[in-house]
């Protein structure tokens, strides 16, 4: 009973260290597959996913402008999103490699405006 505490104290501990890990002014949000969007920002701007999975851009309820994903860098870039206020955009079957992209209204990667993002594909 005693290991079972200090084990699961560990992951406490893991917890919060990983909790206070920012880019950009953002919490990482690693593994997630779904990332938002909304008035000037993606949610999270830096993001790890294994190889292969489909990553998902989600436009959050009460946004008020037009957004798209507009891809920048990658090893094989996938088509770009079309301009929304609403919906969602996929991506299916990213290879291994990094991704940076951002919204061709409210950033670019040479201004370092708001609205950028790097997607970190892992080999399986």
């Amino acid at each position: 009973m005693r290991s079972a505490l200090v084990i699961f104290g560990a992951g406490l501990v893991l917890v919060a260290c990983t909790s206070d890990i920012y880019f950009g002014g953002n919490p990482i949000n690693m593994r997630s597959t779904t990332i938002g969007v909304g008035d000037y920002f993606f949610d999270p701007t830096l993001d790890t996913v294994p190889a292969g999975a489909t990553v998902t851009w989600a436009w959050v309820a009460g946004n008020q402008s037009v957004h798209n994903v507009t891809w920048d860098t990658g090893p094989a870039l996938p088509p770009n999103s079309n301009d929304m206020m609403a919906g969602s955009y996929q991506v299916s079957s990213l290879g291994p490699g990094t991704y940076t992209y951002h919204c061709t209204y409210h950033g670019t990667p040479a201004t370092g405006n708001v609205m950028v993002g790097t997607l970190v594909v892992e080999s399986p």
